[in-house]
């Protein structure tokens, strides 16, 4: 109805005014170190551009503005050191799944298939472990003669299970019996259980200090487009279900009124 179409002008305008902002605070462009937070500002435009295609009937010019000076960016941070994958930074030194993940995503959204194939396949075949779940990444690290040795970085945080699985969906052929297995971990080391009269579920840990309500937030919204995925088995897809909805319904009954 009007309502929604003028709730939906309201965010886009609010995100124009963001953006607008994100580029003054940043001397006047998207570009900065981290590819993680470039990849991630073009899917939020990806998905700002939609929603005003929704409202307007065309796209958004800043959003496109954003596609077009980090994309170029973006390929940048993939590189055969190591045997492919993305660095985090350009002090590149750490190629990881925080800036694999989401390159991948808005490569294979940019119909870029090949490329963002590879990353996925770098990040499975050098940071799968079917104990932990998806490691963090790849550390090289300047030795005193000069040379450069890599150290495997053994965390394994909620948001590399979800930009695994997100990058995994998006690329046509992907394999999914993979997905699920990473699925299945999630559900069992990611989560953790909640009591409500006699009945026990299992809600996402978004336990932690610092950024651990996001990261958890980044793997609930790539497991939410798994729920959605009608390739992934139903009785997964139901269990990714209650556990993302149990989450949110749990965070909302916990949250604090604040009047400003």
């Amino acid at each position: 109805g009007s309502g929604r179409e003028s709730d939906a002008k309201w965010v886009i305008d609010q995100c124009h005014r963001l953006l607008r902002g994100i580029r003054v605070h940043n001397f006047g462009t998207y570009v900065n170190a981290y590819y993680d937070d470039m990849a991630w500002l073009v899917l939020a435009a990806q998905r700002l551009n939609a929603l005003s295609h929704q409202v307007n009937g065309a796209g958004s010019a800043p959003a496109q503005e954003v596609g077009r000076i980090l994309y170029p960016q973006l390929r940048k941070a993939v590189t055969e050191d190591l045997g492919g994958g993305a660095f985090w930074s350009k002090a590149e030194d750490f190629k990881n799944l925080p800036a694999s993940g989401p390159i991948a995503i808005a490569l294979a959204r940019a119909g870029e298939y090949d490329a963002a194939g590879r990353l996925v396949d770098w990040f499975r075949s050098n940071l799968w472990s079917p104990e932990k779940g998806y490691l963090d990444g790849i550390k090289l690290v300047l030795q005193r003669d000069g040379s450069r040795e890599h150290a495997l970085q053994e965390a394994a945080f909620p948001y590399n299970q979800g930009v695994a699985i997100g990058a995994h969906l998006e690329i046509p052929g992907s394999d999914l019996r993979h997905v699920e297995d990473v699925i299945r971990l999630v559900l069992e080391r990611f989560t953790v259980p909640h009591m409500e009269g006699d009945t026990e579920f299992r809600v996402l840990d978004t336990r932690g200090s610092g950024d651990g309500g996001l990261f958890a937030g980044i793997l609930a919204r790539y497991l939410a487009n798994a729920a959605q995925d009608a390739r992934v088995d139903p009785k997964l897809r139901s269990a990714v279900r209650e556990a993302v909805i149990a989450t949110g319904e749990l965070l909302w009954a916990g949250r604090r009124e604040y009047d400003p």
